[in-house]
């Protein structure tokens, strides 16, 4: 099997920073040189943009082990409003306001 000679998705965000921004207009014009691509193809590379690979952000340990971080940070909070309880009902009404 041999190597391709061309990146198709490149090619689509070529013609989408010129200007060609419909489908099936993509469609055709990579078909000109030779390039065949699905609408799928296109469609997934218009929903990905030109952010490329994005990092997830490491999520909270669930096994009930707290880094030093983020004991430090509850620590400030402590400090910010003053006691342990008054931490826990800011904690409590922050998570209303993302539930609601």
């Amino acid at each position: 099997m041999a190597k391709r000679k061309h990146n198709k998705s490149e090619a689509i965000r070529q013609l989408i920073a010129s200007g060609t921004t419909k489908s099936a207009e993509i469609i055709a014009a990579l078909a000109k040189k030779k390039i065949k691509v699905s609408p799928a193809l296109i469609a997934n590379v218009k929903a990905r943009g030109t952010k490329g690979k994005q990092r997830r952000k490491k999520k909270a340990s669930t096994n009930g082990h707290i880094d030093v971080k983020a004991l430090l940070q509850a620590k400030g909070l402590i400090e910010t409003t003053g006691s342990v309880d008054a931490a826990k009902k800011a904690v409590e009404m922050l998570g209303q306001l993302r539930a609601g």
